[in-house]
């Protein structure tokens, strides 16, 4: 029974891989690389058209966001100019008020 899982002694005594064995795997990888990468090439093209899509996207929505932002701030700032204006011509009013008020008492006095 031993000698039927036994290998002959050619075998057994070999180290490496003979010439025609590299040759043959050789043979098969560029055959496979051959006949896949034009395959895997044409998957690329519709990639980067959807990678460009996306930036173009993410890009669009950012100016968006950008814009809406920027609008928002204006109108805060309009809104602050707004309220500093109403105060600074309710200041205006009321100085105007207290020198009528004091013209009208000197006046009064004089009288």
């Amino acid at each position: 029974m031993n000698k039927i899982f036994s290998l002959p002694k050619k075998v057994k005594n070999q180290k490496g891989f003979s010439l025609i064995e590299v040759v043959v795997t050789t043979a098969a990888v560029s055959v496979f690389a051959g006949t896949s990468l034009p395959q895997l090439s044409s998957y690329a093209v519709p990639a980067q058209d959807t990678d460009a899509k996306t930036f173009i996207q993410y890009a669009d929505n950012s100016e968006k966001h950008k814009s809406e932002k920027d609008k928002k701030s204006e109108k805060s700032r309009k809104s602050e100019k707004d309220k500093k204006s109403e105060k600074s011509k309710k200041s205006e009013k009321d100085k105007k008020s207290e020198k009528s008020k004091k013209s009208e008492k000197h006046k009064s006095e004089k009288h």
